[in-house]
């Protein structure tokens, strides 16, 4: 199991453990886990992208995204060559 899973579950648990309490402070169960679930998911897609962009990368750097414009213009060119030699 990854430590990120472990440490997932563990925040989940206090997330929710914190939530039971404002609950039962205010009696406000939606609210109080609605917000909870926001916390929780916005922790997630913040650590989610710091880790992704300090984590290990492949030799050379990141790869990069294909430009849809330049595969069609390649297709479009490999067309037109075979075409010609056709």
């Amino acid at each position: 199991m990854k430590l990120s899973s472990i440490a997932s579950a563990i925040g989940l648990a206090e997330i929710t453990y914190q939530v039971r309490q404002v609950e039962s402070y205010n009696s406000h169960a939606f609210e109080a886990f609605a917000v909870g679930t926001a916390f929780y998911l916005l922790i997630g897609l913040v650590l989610g992208q710091a880790l992704g962009a300090l984590g290990p990368h492949p030799p050379g750097g990141r790869p990069r995204r294909a430009d849809p414009a330049a595969e069609k213009e390649a297709r479009v060119a490999e067309v037109a060559k075979a075409a010609s030699d056709a």
